[in-house]
């Protein structure tokens, strides 16, 4: 599953997270040799000591500690964390922009939603697919309504939708590809998410024209 956890930290770690996009490294103690890496779920604020996450439970592994050891936190335990990291997703160095196409899987909604929650991109035509595996593993459902009156058209789709499900189905790439790209040399892409859904959506992007240098990750 995946948890909604909220953070309390120096403001100074506020501060330093600028970028929509950008992670902490978080570990419980000195014990822990290798940190996780987080991605913010909460729009940079610098004036906060406030941060939020999504989390999907995972297993430790050979490259990281996993996140079970995150995810069944109680309230009031402490974490180490590191400053905001990473470039995030680096749409500010991208001139003559006209529209914004995000693509989330999964806990990869997080920086997304920072990124739409910032209000930087306000000013463009956003659109937002998300794709999960049912309804009851799509995160921010709540949410939808408040970023389409910011001006957000998101477009959730399930691959295993369920009889009760009235939205779109199938995988964000095949989405986008059965939409086309309109404005292809003026579009940005901003992409979080599983590996195969990445590649396929860059495939996809390239096609239709919108340039390399515009398909954006934050790691």
């Amino acid at each position: 599953g995946m948890y909604k956890i909220i953070l309390e930290v120096d403001p100074a770690v506020c501060t330093s997270y600028k970028i929509p996009g950008q992670y902490l490294k978080i570990r419980k103690d000195s014990s822990m040799e290798k940190p996780g890496f987080f991605a913010v779920a909460s729009a940079p604020k610098a004036d906060s000591n406030v941060m939020e996450f999504l989390i999907k439970k995972s297993e430790p592994n050979n490259w990281g500690p996993g996140s079970v050891w995150f995810c069944d936190s109680k309230k009031g335990s402490t974490v180490e964390v590191t400053s905001g990291q990473g470039r995030g997703f680096p749409y500010a160095g991208v001139d003559n922009v006209n529209q914004v196409l995000m693509f989330a899987t999964g806990s990869g909604i997080s920086p997304l939603k920072a990124a739409i929650e910032s209000k930087e991109l306000s000013s463009k035509a956003v659109k937002l697919y998300y794709g999960a595996r049912s309804a009851d593993s799509m995160a921010y459902m709540d949410k939808f309504s408040d970023w389409e009156k910011m001006g957000v058209e998101v477009i959730p789709t399930l691959s295993k939708p369920g009889d009760k499900w009235a939205g779109r189905t199938g995988y964000v790439q095949h989405l986008c590809k059965a939409d086309g790209v309109k404005d292809p040399q003026s579009t940005i892409a901003l992409l979080c998410g599983v590996k195969g859904m990445v590649e396929e959506v860059k495939t996809v992007l390239k096609d239709a024209g919108v340039p390399e240098s515009n398909i954006l990750l934050n790691f």
